[in-house]
C-alpha cells in the first residue's frame, strides 16, 4: 500500500514538473519560465531519487539476498581454483629454487 502511495506521488511530481512552467508561461516573461525550469530540476535532483529509494527500498533488500545466495552456490567452485592457484605457484616457486 505504501509503495502505490508513493507511485502516486512521483507521478503527480512529474505531473507539476510539465504543468507549472506550461500554465505559468503566460504570466511570467521568458526568463522567468527558464528560472521556474531551473529550479524544478534543482528539485527534482534532490527529490526523485529520495522518492524512487522509498518505492524501491525492499527490491534492493531482495537484489542483496540473492547476490549472497549467488557467492554461497559460486564460493566452492571459486575456492577450488583458488587451491589450484597455489599448488602451481608452489609447485613453480620450488621448481626455481
Amino acid at each position: 500500500m505504501l509503495h502505490l502511495f508513493f507511485m502516486m506521488m512521483l507521478i503527480g511530481f512529474i505531473v507539476a514538473l510539465i504543468a507549472l512552467p506550461v500554465f505559468t508561461a503566460s504570466l511570467v516573461p521568458w526568463w522567468g519560465t527558464l528560472l521556474i525550469i531551473l529550479g524544478e530540476l534543482v528539485l527534482l535532483r534532490y527529490t526523485l531519487f529520495k522518492i524512487l529509494g522509498l518505492m524501491f527500498g525492499i527490491g534492493w533488500a531482495v537484489l542483496v539476498v540473492v547476490s549472497f545466495g549467488v557467492g554461497a552456490a559460486v564460493a566452492p567452485y571459486t575456492r577450488r581454483l583458488e587451491e589450484r592457484q597455489l599448488a602451481a605457484r608452489t609447485k613453480n616457486e620450488t621448481d626455481a629454487a
